[in-house]
């Protein structure tokens, strides 16, 4: 990706909250969002992440998404999901920077009614329950097509997010 980056909006956590809502995409360019440092109250916790339309979350069953995971023992995986509510973009978190999770990923035709929106996404991060780094490499689509103006990051069983930097940014043509 070549191109001037535009910070649109910047929250940081530092005390528990259920999700974080980053909005602001107003135009056809590809963005960037940057998660930096995240982790969860409870352990073995999955990160999730939905598209916004008008700054609350698309909660429908459209969400196809797939993504290749290498540990560091040396295994690997593939993920293939389909019509479900959130694309998950990690294996079991914990509850300190030791386990944080760290994310760029690209949003794609965010602010186009006529197309899909989907993301192109890459992270590292600790499972806690087999105490090992996992990386994902993959991407996630909304399978119906409306203008969307962002993202929000969540945990489906409950648990808060505690801590992390999550930015987002235009890429600038």
């Amino acid at each position: 990706m070549a191109g001037k980056l535009s910070l649109v909006t910047t929250t940081t956590v530092s005390s528990d909250t259920a999700q974080v809502i980053l909005t602001g995409v107003d135009s056809t360019n590809v963005y960037m969002l940057v998660v930096q440092g995240m982790y969860m109250d409870g352990t073995n916790q999955d990160i999730r992440i939905r598209f916004t339309a008008s700054g609350s979350a698309v909660t429908s069953s459209d969400y196809d998404y797939r993504h290749y995971t290498l540990y560091n023992d040396a295994s690997s995986g593939g993920t293939i999901i389909n019509n479900t509510g959130n694309i998950d973009l990690s294996q079991g978190l914990g509850t300190s920077m030791n386990n944080a999770f760290n994310m760029v990923a690209y949003l794609h035709n965010f602010n186009d009614s006529s197309q899909y929106s989907y993301i192109i996404y890459e992270n590292i991060h600790r499972n806690t329950s087999q105490g090992r780094m996992g990386s994902f490499h993959g991407g996630g689509i909304l399978q119906t097509t409306g203008a969307n103006d962002g993202v929000q990051i969540l945990n489906i069983g409950g648990a808060n997010i505690s801590s992390g930097v999550f930015s987002l940014y235009k890429i600038e043509e």
